[in-house]
C-alpha cells in the first residue's frame, strides 16, 4: 500500500539537503534553503508534493516547536540585564516601525485599519535566527552592535505576545471589537499570571523530580508534554497554538532546566521547523514576482532602508555613537521568521487575504536574503556615513562630550574596554600608581564608573577623535581589551596611524588574529586560545619529559607551538630578543618564558634569555627545528 506522505517527506529531505548545502557554501541563511525547497516541490514549482494537507499539519507542529524553542532560549534575567537597550531601544524600534508602516498602509489601502495594524506588526519584527547566527559566525556577539541587536531582538520576542493576542480581536466587527478587546486583555492578564506561577512553582518541581530520575527519555517526554500541553490549553482558551508554545518555553526556561530542555528538543525542532518553512516556500508564487517586479523590489528596499534608519535611531537615543547605531540598524533591517507566523495567523483570522499574504511572503523573503550582506558590509557603510559632515555630538554619541577627561595626562595608559580584563588592568594601574584613561562603549558602565571617580570616557576607540580626547599622543601604551575581533583590528590600525611609536597591546580570542594584528601595528597580542593552550599544555605535559618536543599545535593557523628549554652554555644565553631577531631570521615568535616557575607572557624585544629558561615558541615546524638547533649550539 502506497503512503504518499512518506514519498513526499523523502523528496523534501533530499531537496532540502542539497539546498542547505548550497546555502551553506554561499553563506546565506538556511531558512532560504527550506524556502527554495518549498518553491521547487510545491504547486508553483514541479508539483512533486501531493500530500499537501499532511505537510501543512507537520508545518503546524514545526511552528509550535519553533516557538517553544525560542521561548526556551528567552531569558527574563537577560532582558533585565539589558533593560535599557531592550525596553527603550527595542520599544522605540518596534513602536515607530509599526506606526510608520501602518500609517503608510492605512493611506494606501484607503483606511483599512486592520490591514494597517497587522502589516505594521509584521514589518516591525526582525529575524532572530538570521541575525544571531551571522553575528556569532563573525565573532561579533560581544561587540556593542552585537549586544544591542540582541537586546532589541529580545524585546521583539516578548512583543510577539500582545501582537498575537491582538490579531483575533482585529477580525471582530462593530461593538463586538471592544468586548473582544476586553476579553483578550483579561486572558492576557490570566496567562501572564499563570506563566509566572508555573515558572516559579509548578514547572521547577516537576522537572526536578524528572531530572532526578536520570531518565533522558522521560525528561524529553515531560518537556514536550509541557510545550504541547500549554499550547493546547491556550488554543482551547481562544488563543493560538504558537503563542501557547512560546509561553510554555518561557516557563521551562525560567525553571532552571531550559538549556537541557533546549538540547533535547532541538533535533525535533529543526526537522519540523524545516517543514514549516518548506510549506511557506510552497506558497511563493513566482508569478507575483513576474506580475509586480518593481512593486515587490521597491517595497523590500524601502523596508530595508526605513527599518534600518528607525533601528539606528533607536540606538542613537541611547546615546551610542553613530557608527554603532548604523551597524546595529543594518543588522535589524530585515523582516523575520515570526512575521511569517503572524501573517499566517492573520490569514486564518480573516485579517489578511491570500493576495496580501503572497505579497507579504514575497517581500519578506527578499529582505531575509539581503540580511547577511547588510550585516557583512554594515561596518564599511557606517565608516562612509560617519565621514560625512556632522556635529561631533552626533558622530561620537551624546554621552561622549560629558565624560572627556578635563585634566592633562602624560605617560599614561589608554585602556580600551572596561570589562573584566579592562577593570583588572585598571586595578593593577592603581596599585602601581600608573595613571590611565579608559574608553568604554557602554553608557551605563561609563556613568557608573564616572561616579566612582574613574578616569573613563565614552566613545568608539576606532575613531581618531576619541583617541585624541584620550590623549593618546602623550600616552606610553594602549591596551585593547574588547572581545570584538573586527573592532580590535580597526583600533590597532587607527592607534598606529595616530601614534607611530606607542606600544600597542591587543587582546584577541583567536590565534589566527596574531599575525594580522601584528601587521597592523600591534607590538604584543594576547591570544586567549594560545594562553589557555599554554596553561593546559603546562599542566598536562608537566607530568612528562617534554623538553624539545612539540607539545601543542594550532592546525587551523598552520603553526606549531613548542616548549624548548635553553641549554646550559647555549650561545643564545645572555642575549636579548632584539639581538637574536628570531622573527626575521628564523620565523619564530616567543610567546612566553617560564623562569623559576614564573610565566612571563609576550616578552618584549629587550627581554634577555638565560640558561634553563623554558621558551614557548610559535612558528613553522622547520623554523622551530632550526631555532632549536641554534639554542643547542655552544657559546
Amino acid at each position: 500500500m502506497e503512503i504518499p506522505i512518506l514519498a513526499d517527506i523523502t523528496y523534501i529531505f533530499a531537496t532540502a539537503a542539497v539546498s542547505l548545502a548550497i546555502c551553506s557554501k554561499l553563506k546565506v541563511p538556511e531558512i532560504l534553503g527550506y524556502l527554495i525547497t518549498g518553491v521547487l516541490l510545491g504547486p508553483n514549482g514541479f508539483s512533486v508534493i501531493h500530500a499537501l494537507h499532511e505537510v501543512e499539519m507537520m508545518a503546524e507542529i514545526g511552528v509550535v516547536l519553533l516557538l517553544f524553542a525560542v521561548g526556551l532560549e528567552f531569558s527574563l534575567s537577560h532582558l533585565l540585564a539589558l533593560k535599557k537597550p531592550a525596553l527603550l531601544g527595542g520599544g522605540f524600534q518596534v513602536t515607530v516601525t509599526a506606526l510608520v508602516t501602518g500609517g503608510v498602509v492605512y493611506i494606501m489601502s484607503h483606511g483599512n485599519l486592520s490591514l494597517a495594524i497587522i502589516t505594521g506588526m509584521i514589518v516591525s519584527l526582525s529575524s532572530t535566527a538570521i541575525v544571531l547566527k551571522v553575528l556569532a559566525g563573525r565573532g561579533e556577539m560581544d561587540s556593542p552592535h552585537g549586544r544591542l541587536s540582541t537586546a532589541v531582538l529580545i524585546f521583539q520576542d516578548i512583543a510577539v505576545i500582545p501582537m498575537m493576542l491582538l490579531i483575533p480581536v482585529m477580525a471582530g466587527t462593530g461593538d463586538n471589537v471592544y468586548i473582544d478587546l476586553g476579553v483578550t486583555g483579561a486572558k492576557a492578564v490570566f496567562i501572564v499570571a499563570a506563566i509566572f506561577i508555573g515558572a516559579r512553582t509548578l514547572v521547577p518541581k516537576v522537572l526536578y523530580y524528572v531530572a532526578a530520575s536520570k531518565n533522558r527519555e522521560l525528561f524529553l517526554l515531560v518537556v514536550v508534554l509541557i510545550g504541547l500541553g500549554t499550547a493546547s490549553l491556550t488554543y482551547k482558551a481562544g488563543l493560538s497554538l504558537a503563542l501557547g508554545a512560546f509561553l510554555a518555553g518561557i516557563m521551562v526556561s525560567e525553571s532552571g532546566y531550559g538549556q537541557q530542555a533546549l538540547s533535547s528538543v532541538i533535533p525535533f525542532k529543526d526537522i519540523f521547523t524545516g517543514f514549516f518553512f518548506v510549506s511557506i516556500g510552497m506558497l511563493i508564487d513566482f508569478q507575483i514576482y513576474a506580475d509586480h517586479p518593481v512593486l515587490i523590489l521597491s517595497t523590500a528596499v524601502l523596508i530595508l532602508f526605513g527599518k534600518s534608519v528607525i533601528s539606528a535611531l533607536s540606538i542613537l537615543i541611547l546615546k551610542y555613537p553613530l557608527k554603532t547605531a548604523v551597524v546595529t540598524g543594518l543588522a535589524l533591517g530585515q523582516v523575520g521568521e515570526f512575521s511569517f507566523i503572524m501573517a499566517k495567523t492573520g490569514v486564518s483570522a480573516g485579517v489578511l487575504d491570500s493576495q496580501h499574504y503572497k505579497f507579504a511572503v514575497a517581500v519578506i523573503v527578499l529582505t531575509m536574503a539581503a540580511a547577511p550582506f547588510a550585516i557583512k558590509y554594515g561596518d564599511m557603510i557606517a565608516q562612509l556615513i560617519v565621514k560625512l559632515p556632522m556635529s561631533e555630538r552626533l558622530r561620537e554619541g551624546a554621552q561622549s562630550i560629558f565624560t572627556r577627561p578635563s585634566e592633562t595626562f602624560e605617560d599614561h595608559i589608554v585602556i580600551v574596554g572596561y570589562g573584566l580584563a579592562g577593570r583588572q588592568l585598571a586595578a593593577s594601574c592603581r596599585r602601581e600608581g600608573v595613571r590611565f584613561i579608559a574608553i568604554e562603549m557602554n553608557p551605563e558602565t561609563v556613568k557608573k564608573e564616572h561616579g566612582k571617580g574613574t578616569n573613563i570616557m565614552y566613545g568608539d576607540a576606532s575613531s581618531i577623535e576619541v583617541l585624541e580626547h584620550a590623549q593618546l599622543n602623550t600616552a606610553r601604551a594602549i591596551a585593547i581589551t574588547v572581545p570584538d575581533p573586527v573592532a580590535v583590528r580597526k583600533i590597532v590600525e587607527t592607534a598606529r596611524a595616530e601614534h607611530p611609536y606607542i606600544h600597542i597591546v591587543a587582546r584577541t580570542r583567536y590565534a589566527l588574529e596574531l599575525s594580522p594584528l601584528k601587521k597592523l601595528g600591534a607590538n604584543a597580542v594576547i591570544s586567549e586560545e594560545i594562553e589557555s593552550a599554554n596553561k593546559l599544555v603546562s599542566e598536562v605535559m608537566g607530568r612528562f619529559d617534554t623538553e624539545g618536543k612539540q607539545v601543542a599545535a594550532d592546525s587551523i593557523a598552520g603553526v606549531d607551538v613548542r616548549k624548548i628549554t635553553v641549554p646550559v652554555a647555549s650561545k643564545c644565553s645572555g642575549k636579548n630578543l632584539r639581538t637574536l631577531d628570531l622573527r626575521y631570521k628564523y620565523g619564530v615568535t616567543v610567546l612566553s618564558v617560564t623562569r623559576g616557575g614564573r610565566i612571563m607572557s609576550n616578552p618584549s624585544c629587550d627581554f634577555t634569555i638565560i640558561e634553563r629558561d623554558e621558551l614557548l615558541v610559535m612558528g613553522g615546524t622547520k623554523e622551530i627545528n632550526k631555532f632549536g638547533g641554534l639554542l643547542k649550539a655552544q657559546g
